[in-house]
């Protein structure tokens, strides 16, 4: 880890715990590193603030996911090569330990790994629909309303990514089922797109 990346994660933190009780205009005002980007922290901080906006308004199911993108995005501007590969590196651990929190069903926690990876990941379209695949499961173990809303939501941010990533799909379509049976046509078209990338698929042609 660069000691530049040091630097703006310290900082970040120390935004994190101040960003309840100011705005952006307020924290940006604390005195900064010379080694830390300003402009991005700034971007990181309406990203925060942002999100919390899409707290207050949970059916606007897209809010979250832009939140990842711009702040993936502020973060690779600038960067060189190298960073880049470090930021990849680092998301990689950080999705491994979501998927340990995953297994031993610590949902919450996983999620939590899940978004870190998401904020940091450079736009590798593989690598990021497979976290969003990810993420959608941990919301789903949440097991409420709202919580299987954004897991669909996480699938769909997932299949945009990659339209032929089959584990989505039988996770979105078991989701919508879950959902009642004003969804079972999404389900159905689920299914039906899994069948049409592996037509081998047991659990799709069992529910087609």
């Amino acid at each position: 880890m660069t000691s530049q990346t040091e630097g703006l994660q310290a900082l970040l933190t120390q935004f994190d715990e101040q960003i309840k009780e100011k705005t952006v205009e307020e924290v940006t005002s604390v005195s900064i590193d010379p080694g830390v980007d300003v402009e991005t922290t700034t971007s990181y901080l309406k990203t925060v603030e942002s999100s919390e906006q899409c707290e207050k308004k949970p059916e606007d199911k897209q809010c979250e996911l832009s939140s990842d993108e711009e702040y993936s995005l502020h973060l690779e501007r600038d960067l060189s090569d190298e960073q880049i590969d470090e930021r990849r590196e680092e998301a990689i651990r950080f999705k491994a330990d979501g998927n340990a929190y995953f297994k031993n069903k610590e949902f919450t926690k996983g999620e939590q790994m899940y978004n870190t990876a998401l904020r940091i990941c450079p736009r590798c379209v593989e690598k990021r629909s497979i976290l969003y695949n990810n993420r959608g499961a941990a919301r789903y173990h949440l097991d409420s309303e709202e919580c299987k809303r954004k897991a669909i939501a996480n699938c769909e941010k997932s299949i945009k990514l990659n339209a032929n990533y089959v584990k989505t799909y039988l996770r979105g379509a078991m989701i919508y089922r879950e959902m009642g049976k004003d969804r079972l046509d999404e389900a159905s078209a689920d299914y039906k797109k899994v069948i049409e990338l592996d037509k081998n698929n047991k659990e799709a042609s069992i529910a087609v």
